[in-house]
């Protein structure tokens, strides 16, 4: 798309997001004895190596999982105030979206302007929150 976007004559601010922080990048890190921040860095350089060896036209603008902890948080904070998410305590708190007719820009055209959980427009895009309750310097 954006290159598509690009060649009709558009202006494209295209950022991307990079996960370098999920529960198989501690297991591979442990598992090879390696520090998870360096297995990450490592992984981001081949992922992007393969996009340019696939002639995939890069962002403007990476934005890494870690560097959007503490907004993460804040949101799910405030969707757990407000009810718009849940918790399961299986050992590990998992924090849930809850999904209600009223709480869902499919249905409701609404919620993009004024979501009920209380965030940005841009931040309630991102429906499909499951954040694991994970410090950055683990």
């Amino acid at each position: 798309m954006h290159r598509l976007w690009l060649d009709l004559g558009h202006q494209v601010r295209y950022v991307q997001n990079v996960t370098d922080v999920d529960d198989p990048l501690f297991e591979r890190a442990d598992r090879d004895g390696v520090d998870w921040r360096e297995l990450a860095a490592r992984e981001v350089d081949l992922f992007r190596d393969d996009m340019a060896a696939l002639r995939v036209l890069p962002p403007q603008q990476y934005v890494s999982a870690t560097e959007a902890i503490a907004e993460v948080v804040e949101l799910v904070e405030k969707m757990l105030a407000s009810g718009a998410a849940y918790t399961v305590d299986d050992g590990y708190p998992d924090v849930y979206y809850r999904p209600t007719p009223h709480c869902n820009s499919a249905t409701n055209p609404a919620m993009t302007a004024t979501p009920c959980c209380g965030c940005s427009p841009s931040a309630a895009a991102t429906r499909a929150v499951k954040a694991r309750a994970t410090s950055s310097t683990r």
